[in-house]
């Protein structure tokens, strides 16, 4: 899950690399359909309700990758464009193997709460997945305004908080805690998450927000996409078919 924040010891994370190895080639692509795939699904199709096209070009950003497939996806499908996987945790080196065979995809490794970070860039299309709750309550309303006022479209994806909503999202917030050493406690309820996303626009009134849920085996995941000027479709589907 996520990126590291400023107060995270990187050293500790790092000790877990053969574990997070373990769990993208065997754990992760057990579960991956009802839980990874249905999230990477659902930022599809808003990309394609909103307009995306596969043949034109655009600066796009994950902005805490891990070694999720969804960088590799991205740069797949969208040949012509600039992609960016950035993560503080190594991570993101389980990536590489795959990486090795697209040309159009950069790992870097800056720190999201920096001021030099999104201050200069602009980009077609951000992407905060699983990042929040790794963040205190303001760091996490000065990330999002950030990327607002950097990105064209944001998509926020973030897990509502496991250890109030089923068994199945305890057990795997557990096993995230446990085994890969996931220091991520500062989830957020669905109120709350929509109330920060509301929060983080009011620099800028002018932009678009949908937000939306997913059930999935992990958990309920909720996503909020911000657009900056430009009219969104109604209710788009986050399902796996159109």
């Amino acid at each position: 899950m996520g990126i590291l924040n400023v107060g995270t010891n990187n050293d500790i994370q790092e000790s877990h690399f053969y574990r997070h190895l373990i769990h993208k080639k065997i754990i992760s692509r057990i579960f991956h359909r009802f839980s990874s795939k249905k999230i990477r699904t659902a930022i599809f199709n808003l990309l394609k309700k909103m307009g995306f096209n596969h043949e034109k070009s655009y600066k796009m950003i994950d902005i805490s990758c891990g070694y999720d497939d969804l960088i590799i996806e991205l740069a797949q499908k969208f040949r012509n464009s600039e992609i960016t996987g950035n993560d503080l945790c190594d991570k993101q080196l389980l990536s590489i193997p795959r990486k090795a065979k697209i040309n159009n995809i950069t790992l870097t490794k800056r720190n999201i709460l920096s001021n030099e970070f999104c201050e200069t860039e602009t980009y077609d299309l951000i992407i905060c997945k699983n990042t929040l709750h790794h963040l205190p309550r303001s760091d996490q309303l000065y990330l999002l305004r950030k990327l607002i006022r950097t990105g064209k479209n944001v998509i926020i994806v973030e897990i509502e908080n496991p250890l109030k909503s089923s068994l199945s999202a305890y057990v795997w917030n557990f096993y995230y805690r446990k085994f890969l050493g996931d220091d991520g406690s500062n989830f957020l309820s669905r109120f709350d998450f929509f109330n920060l996303i509301s929060r983080s626009n009011n620099e800028n009134p002018t932009t678009k927000i949908f937000l939306s849920d997913l059930k999935t085996i992990k958990g309920n995941y909720m996503f909020a996409l911000v657009r900056n000027k430009i009219r969104i479709p109604n209710q788009p589907n986050l399902g796996e078919n159109d």
